[in-house]
């Protein structure tokens, strides 16, 4: 058998943007997706993104609705030769939405988020992910004290950065995790 290798330009970006309510997240997002030349389609979970992105229009407004409907735009956005990138603003809804404690749909809720997860992974597509503070993860080791699938999500990216808004009103934006290639 002889090895093969990856071209570490076509690993898909795995981008998560964090920070409280009113601090930018979403225009940081979009700057980023141009800065890196990403054409994006955003799915807005809050109908809180004002940003240029065109916003796809899904219904979620049940757990198997929310399930089936984001694996179809996952597939459309992965067949489209207009887009490459996949921006899901509110995932923290997103994620509530899909695995809701009371779910009369099925019995197991995680496995809708495993298997949008997997459609996510094998798709190749960049993906930009927009949350509140609630993405953060205290301490990886002690996952009692966090949602086990933010903790995932946390893990998956392959950057991540935190938004705020300083005392005079200017907003900032940290990375916390950055991998990116080397295209030297």
């Amino acid at each position: 058998m002889a090895l093969t290798f990856k071209n570490q330009k076509d690993i898909p970006r795995k981008v998560i943007f964090y920070g409280k309510d009113g601090t930018g997240k979403s225009t940081q997002a979009a700057r980023y997706v141009k800065a890196k030349g990403l054409k994006a389609v955003c799915v807005d979970v809050d109908e809180t993104n004002f940003t240029d992105m065109p916003i796809v229009d899904v219904d979620l407004s049940n757990p198997v609705k929310a399930y089936t409907n984001m694996l179809e735009v996952i597939e459309e956005v992965k067949n489209s030769k207009d887009f490459n990138t996949l921006v899901i603003d509110g995932i923290t809804s997103w994620i509530q939405y899909m695995t809701p404690k009371k779910d009369p749909f099925m019995a197991n809720r995680n496995s809708r988020f495993n298997e949008v997860m997997k459609e996510l992974r094998n798709s190749r597509l960049n993906v930009v992910l927009i949350g509140q503070v609630d993405l953060y993860v205290e301490d990886p080791g002690k996952e009692e004290k966090n949602n086990k699938l933010v903790v995932y999500l946390n893990g998956w990216v392959n950057e991540k950065y935190y938004c705020s808004k300083d005392e005079k009103g200017n907003f900032k934006c940290k990375a916390e995790k950055k991998r990116e290639v080397n295209n030297d």
